[in-house]
């Protein structure tokens, strides 16, 4: 598909940024009004311990918070719609460098604050006029023993400005990286990018499959030990901050943060390998869909169903709307109202990021990214985004700006469990085996990648970082021969030494035990979804209270109130059923399809 300028993109598919900033001078005019605003945060610097000081303090630092964070998106939406134009880019540097300086101005009040001792902060939280900040005193009471000195805390929030080995990694796989070509049945050479790999390993020729697999993770190993010094050094500064912070490690600062029992790490990472038979009636039902005899590495993500029917966003309004009913009005109101006030940036342009996400910042209307191809899985990727806008906008109505931010843990609930409310609805909405192979292929990919690559991603990033936190070497080839090991214990592909690089392509082990969270979101989803398609009331209200909470509440306890207790065996053995059901339901319909194929070649004969 040719994809077209930004100008040609017609103005009901762009998304309508008024809300965040009316213009680019408008922009400009702000950035200067904050520029002149935070300065006066060092004003408060030794007034702390006033409490009319403090309140003042807290009402300033809130305004400048949503300001930025406001200015900062505005920017980056901009940049994201059109990357190769110098003026956007303008405008995000400036508000990023305006974001560093907000960080370094606030460096004395964890310290300050620390000095003034848990009595006043008691005295705080009891003053009526601090509570919509009452949860930020009650976790600073809690992380006294962490907090940092201003001097530390200088040098930490300057650091982000010079040590971002995030940036190198991924500039060297997206930029710098020269993989070899991959070569299809007929000879004819494609080029082999971190862009364009997914869509080769789609590709129904299996000798380009295969070769562009080489290709891939033979680059990977040609630049493995640079690759690897930019993960290396990078958890390595996780450890420094955090032992700095007094924190064991960076999972138990985790957990700490989150007030949660660090158990229930190891509970779904055990309860994934307990399950991992069901991949392997997963890929036999592939193989046999496929006509293979059995699945190889390029052969993963190859859907056995073909439905290529186009379905353009206009024809899916309709039918994402009939999808969301089961949700409720509360999930009706607000999807007609990002459609009629777009919130959406539908369509790929020249110069438009690959990424697909949300962004919402506080008493502002969530904007949604899309890169639509018109493809019925479009649908389940928008159900996803739009999930974490309706609890973006439930937890705006319900929490004050301290509380409105869902903890990282949990902040993947509310899209996974609206992402399977519609594969449920897609699925049971069509007669066709070929579209409902494509339906359940998509979960059972989502549900694979999110839990079982979640657990193994995460179990092979604690063995990285509690080598780093004991003061033990760790090298490229250490590394790389532990994560082949645990690979191995996730699936049911014969994979050997070529692929134990693979890991290196992985930009998410730069953001602490962030697939691990994937990995609780679709447990609890699961559970969320399924009480909710089948009409359970309780549950559906119980996602709701889930939802309006943010962080006023710890995310554990919070589902716990909500009925699902992660320690609890039962939550994670109701989502592998329903995850094998799925898989059951795939099996079912290949052997059905197949011999509706073979008796049809039987009558030939």
């Amino acid at each position: 598909m040719e994809l077209k300028e930004r100008k040609d993109i017609e103005e009901k598919y762009k998304f309508n940024l008024t809300n965040y900033c009316a213009s680019q001078e408008d922009f400009y005019a702000r950035i200067e009004k904050l520029k002149n605003e935070i300065p006066k945060i060092a004003s408060f610097k030794g007034k702390l311990g006033d409490l009319d000081s403090l309140l003042e303090f807290e009402k300033l630092c809130e305004s400048i918070s949503i300001e930025k964070n406001t200015l900062y998106y505005y920017g980056m939406f901009l940049i994201d719609v059109d990357n190769a134009n110098v003026e956007y880019k303008k405008m995000f540097d400036t508000i990023r460098s305006v974001y560093v300086q907000a960080s370094a101005e606030t460096s004395f009040v964890g310290e300050e604050l620390q000095k003034l001792g848990e009595d006043y902060l008691k005295k705080v939280i009891s003053d009526d006029r601090f509570k919509n900040y009452k949860n930020s005193y009650q976790e600073l009471i809690r992380h006294l023993p962490h907090i940092l000195d201003e001097k530390e805390s200088y040098i930490v929030s300057k650091m982000s400005d010079f040590v971002n080995y995030r940036q190198m990694f991924m500039t060297l796989l997206d930029t710098e990286i020269a993989f070899d070509k991959a070569v299809d049945k007929d000879g004819k050479s494609h080029d082999v990018s971190v862009a364009t790999y997914s869509k080769l390993m789609r590709d129904n020729d299996r000798t380009l499959r295969q070769s562009a697999w080489k290709a891939f993770n033979a680059g990977l190993g040609r630049h493995k030990i640079t690759l690897f010094d930019c993960v290396y050094n990078s958890l390595k500064c996780d450890d420094f901050t955090n032992k700095l912070s007094k924190y064991d490690g960076v999972l138990e600062a985790q957990f700490y943060n989150y007030n949660a029992p660090i158990e229930i790490f190891d509970k779904i990472i055990s309860q994934a390998q307990k399950h991992t038979y069901i991949i392997k009636k997963f890929r036999d039902a592939q193989a046999k869909g496929l006509g293979l005899t059995k699945i190889e590495p390029w052969d993963t993500v190859l859907m056995v169903g073909k439905y290529d029917k186009k379905v353009d966003f206009d024809s899916a309004v309709d039918i994402m709307r009939g999808a969301f009913k089961i949700l409720g009005d509360k999930y009706l109101n607000t999807y007609d109202r990002a459609i009629k006030e777009r919130w959406c940036d539908v369509y790929p342009n020249k110069n438009k990021t690959s990424s697909i996400y949300c962004g919402c910042e506080y008493g502002k209307n969530p904007i949604m990214h899309f890169n639509w191809l018109d493809e019925a899985g479009d649908m389940l990727t928008f159900a996803h985004e739009f999930g974490h806008a309706t609890q973006q906008v439930m937890t705006d109505e319900c929490q004050p700006y301290d509380t409105c931010e869902m903890p990282f843990i949990v902040v993947e609930v509310p899209s996974l469990t609206s992402e399977t409310t519609m594969f449920k609805y897609l699925y049971n909405n069509t007669n066709d085996e070929q579209e409902k192979l494509v339906y359940l292929q998509s979960f059972i990919e989502t549900f694979m990648a999110n839990v079982y690559s979640g657990c193994r991603l995460a179990e092979f990033e604690k063995y990285c970082r509690t080598n780093i936190q004991n003061g033990e070497i760790l090298d490229v080839e250490s590394a790389s021969n532990k994560y082949l090991e645990v690979l191995k214990k996730y699936t049911s592909i014969d994979y050997d030494d070529r692929v134990k690089y693979s890991w290196l392509s992985d930009g998410h082990i730069f953001v602490d035990y962030y697939n691990y969270s994937y990995s609780i979101a679709m447990v609890v989803a699961t559970y969320f979804a399924k009480g909710i398609y089948e009409g359970n009331e309780d549950i559906r209200n119980n996602f709701y209270k889930f939802m309006q909470a943010g962080s006023s509440e710890y995310a554990i306890e919070n589902l716990k109130n909500c009925g699902v207790d992660l320690l609890d065996d039962k939550v994670y053995e109701e989502a592998f059923n329903f995850f094998e059901s799925v898989v059951n339901d795939y099996a079912n319909i290949i052997d059905k399809v197949n011999q509706k194929k073979q008796d049809k070649e039987n009558l030939t004969l």
